[in-house]
């Protein structure tokens, strides 16, 4: 990608340390391609999560916040926080 990226750590917690039923990994990666379809800069990376914690940090490459809110609210995800994050090795796709 070619725009000025800044990631943002998508923080969702689950009950009871399980993960949500199905990955949302694939509907992410569908919502961003189609969000840059229309124009919007924006990858997903990747989810790192935290079983133990009971929690996940999904990772997306965008031009802005709003636009992650927009991928977010595609696929049916409520986050706890969206941080801006520093991150080495990822590649979004």
């Amino acid at each position: 990608m070619t725009f000025p990226r800044v990631t943002y750590a998508v923080e969702v917690y689950w009950a009871g340390a399980a993960a949500p039923a199905g990955s949302p990994d694939d509907a992410l990666a569908s919502a961003a391609a189609e969000l840059r379809k229309e124009g919007a800069h924006v990858g997903y990376v990747g989810c790192m999560s935290l079983p133990a914690e009971e929690l996940a940090f999904y990772l997306v490459e965008a031009e802005s916040v709003a636009v992650v809110h927009e991928l977010l609210r595609r696929v049916g995800m409520t986050p706890e926080r969206i941080l801006d994050a520093r991150t080495t090795g990822f590649r979004a796709t």
